[in-house]
């Protein structure tokens, strides 16, 4: 099992209180993780506990989201029925993002696309935060 973040992060620039962003644009470019192993796995995705995003709001909110997408060429990298290919909160524990993550170079590549909403309470300044994505063999059906 071996994963690489071909694109690593998400820059939103200056955003204002109830503004929100996402990279489903292209612009900022959305994360983009590839299967460099041998074998087909399941991605999990958490976020770092001391990293969490915002300081007015707990976490896992609608403020801070995710969603798993197609990288552009790269149709059918994954099953798309049983990943998160909807809008969901960023979780504080490992849950389950993409499943079947295929390992061959034609179809080994993913997006996760990335929401932010600055909530009305917070304060001024520069906000940063780092996820995890966790990946591990699965068998092949």
């Amino acid at each position: 099992v071996t994963l690489n973040l071909i694109t690593s992060s998400v820059n939103f620039s200056t955003l204002s209180p109830g503004q929100s962003e996402n990279t489903t644009t292209g612009t900022p470019a959305p994360l983009a993780i590839q299967n460099d192993g041998n074998s087909f796995i399941d991605i999990n995705i958490s976020i770092f506990q001391s990293d969490w995003l915002w300081d007015s709001i707990q976490q896992a909110s609608a403020y801070y989201r995710y969603k798993i997408d197609n990288y552009t060429g790269e149709t059918g990298s994954f099953n798309w029925t049983g990943s998160q290919t909807a809008w969901a909160n960023v979780p504080a524990s490992n849950t389950t993002v993409i499943d079947f993550f295929n390992y061959t170079d034609a179809t080994d590549t993913a997006e996760i696309d990335v929401y932010v909403e600055v909530p009305s309470g917070e304060g001024a300044g520069v906000k940063s935060s780092q996820l995890i994505f966790t990946g591990w063999y699965v068998r092949e059906i």
